[in-house]
């Protein structure tokens, strides 16, 4: 849980200077496919809205801030409560962007780092990449299509994930 919380903290503070800016966040929700790839063993594939699947998942609410015209910095949030095992999963990631054009329709290339916390079952930090592509429509509605790789570092995990989705969001 302190890991958590210091990962909360960092995005705080990783996003602070982006508000001072004018308009220039989005706040929305991502669906997609995530097939787990564990380094012995067969292949999962989860699919999720939001999110993509209820054991590996994609984050499903994200916030992206713009820093200037091409460096985009996005918490991503998930949280999920089985009332039926009282389990309950957690996930944070930083994920930070660059956008090639400079503009708000981009290909853009990504890095992120992450903590999992599954009550009961396992914690570890994830790191990951891919790249994408930012459609804004209107001045008032982001569309993005990411793919994605994660790892995940736990002891013992020997897991990665190859991860497609898109997203929605409203953008300010």
């Amino acid at each position: 849980m302190r890991s958590l919380t210091i990962l909360c903290a960092a995005a705080l503070l990783v996003c602070a200077p982006a508000l001072a800016q004018q308009d220039k966040f989005e706040i929305g929700t991502k669906a997609g496919i995530s097939v787990a790839i564990p380094d012995e063993g067969d292949a999962e594939v989860f699919i999720g809205v939001p999110g993509t699947g209820s054991f590996l998942f994609l984050p499903s609410l994200y916030a992206t801030f713009f820093m200037g015209k091409s460096l985009m910095i996005e918490p991503q949030i998930l949280f999920q409560f089985n009332s039926a095992t009282d389990d309950a999963t957690f996930t944070g990631i930083i994920q930070g962007g660059y956008m090639f054009s400079g503009e708000p329709n981009s290909f853009y290339a990504a890095l992120n780092v992450g903590w999992a916390a599954l009550e009961g079952s396992a914690e570890s930090a994830l790191v990951g990449g891919g790249a994408g592509y930012r459609f804004k429509f209107n001045d008032a509605l982001g569309f993005r299509v990411e793919a994605l790789y994660r790892r995940w570092l736990c002891s013992g995990c020997d897991l990665g994930e190859v991860i497609t989705s898109f997203g929605v969001g409203a953008a300010f």
